[in-house]
């Protein structure tokens, strides 16, 4: 997801260059041609990422640096502020794909049911690799982050300017508590954050949620490969979802406060 170039900066091309096929994301029109042209063997999708089901397209920023065009005018507005050479070079209107639909490429079946509740249904990846630019929903990167770590599937996420900038760091939390649990993450220009396969040893310390609800949430399924889980100051979840510990319980997660 967020393909970019056919071959220049592409860690996919390493792969199929290797024999890999798969289906690259990429929401920039002018970039198009060149994968079909280089990746003959792959499937080809100009569409872009949004949350939000009822919107089937979303304005997309193309940008005259490469690796900074994005769907969020905030982040095309600051890269230009950060580096006056920047500047915001043609705007296109494109299609897009859900959140729903791309974590049933990782695995993750979602089923919406009657009283208005959804079961999560696990399965097999389609993917073992995935590069996500999530600049127009940055809020959703620690459960991609984690998500991603627990199924296994290697990751480049980047788009992610405002996280150091929201109720902690977001990104040096992800990178310090997922080591707690076995996965070694880096950054990459302040906005990306990659997780490339490292794993390391996890370690009998509890994840700090540093007043941050999103980091206490996103955690809650790590349960499913490290077995048990310390999680700090859960009760910070009130902001978003007060619930939210009842409705992991019945998911079947035993809970104890220690």
């Amino acid at each position: 997801l967020g393909a970019n170039h056919a071959v220049s900066m592409s860690n996919t091309y390493t792969y199929y260059h290797n024999g890999c096929r798969g289906v690259l994301v990429e929401a920039n029109p002018e970039l198009i041609p060149d994968l079909q042209k280089e990746r003959p063997g792959d499937i080809i999708v100009n569409k872009a990422i949004a949350f939000d089901t009822s919107q089937k397209t979303i304005d997309f920023y193309v940008m005259s640096g490469d690796g900074l065009s994005t769907i969020s005018y905030e982040e095309a507005q600051h890269a230009c502020e950060v580096n006056p050479d920047l500047y915001i070079k043609e705007t296109y209107q494109v299609e897009t794909i859900t959140i729903k639909e791309i974590f049933e490429k990782l695995g993750v079946t979602t089923v919406f049911n009657a009283d208005g509740t959804a079961d999560l249904v696990s399965g097999e990846p389609q993917v073992s690799h995935l590069e996500i630019d999530l600049g127009g929903m940055p809020d959703t990167a620690q459960t991609f982050a984690v998500t991603l770590c627990i199924q296994g599937i290697s990751y480049k996420i980047s788009g992610l300017g405002t996280l150091p900038r929201k109720e902690t760091d977001r990104l040096a939390a992800l990178v310090n508590e997922l080591k707690k649990v076995g996965y070694v993450l880096k950054t990459e220009n302040a906005d990306t954050l990659i997780w490339d396969g490292t794993k390391t040893a996890p370690v009998d310390e509890p994840v700090k949620t540093y007043k941050d609800h999103r980091m206490a949430m996103c955690f809650a399924p790590a349960v499913f490969t490290v077995k048990s889980i310390k999680i700090e100051d859960i009760a910070v979840v009130s902001k978003s979802y007060p619930d939210f510990w009842k409705d992991v319980a019945k998911a079947g997660i035993m809970l104890a406060e220690i």
